[in-house]
Formats: C-alpha cells, sequence, structure tokens
C-alpha cells in the first residue's frame, strides 16, 4: 500500500501473509450459487507496518481473476 508519491520507503507498506475465507477456499476456488452470486468472499492479510512509516491514509488495489471451468 501507498501514501503519498509512494515512492520512498517510509511511503508504503508491504502487505503479506494472505488468507482467505467464506466460500473461498485456501486454494482460492469458491463455487457460484444457482444465480450466479457469490455471497461471502474474504480475503484479508499483514500490513507490515514499520515505525518510520509516514502517518496517513493507505491505499492499493487487488486484481481478482475468474476462471470459468
Amino acid at each position: 500500500m501507498t501514501t503519498g508519491a509512494g515512492i520512498t520507503t517510509p511511503e508504503q507498506i508491504l502487505v503479506n501473509g494472505f488468507t482467505t475465507g467464506g466460500d473461498l477456499d485456501g486454494s482460492g476456488n469458491a463455487t457460484f450459487d444457482v444465480t450466479g452470486n457469490l455471497s461471502d468472499l474474504r480475503i484479508g492479510g499483514v500490513a507490515n507496518v514499520e515505525s518510520e512509516d509516514v502517518a496517513g491514509q493507505y491505499t492499493g488495489t487487488a486484481t481478482f481473476r475468474i476462471v470459468y471451468n
């Protein structure tokens, strides 16, 4: 995640240790219901906040890929 320009290390927070839950299993697989809905998608991660990180609002993006079988 980044804040400000996000260029320097104190403007960046590493996120890792991702976990899944709800209808999403540990392999990242889920099954949609008969209407095409996935009602309980949970993804978590660990934000590694360091003492030198700049205070503020941090943002990031995530990309999800849906593969139909």
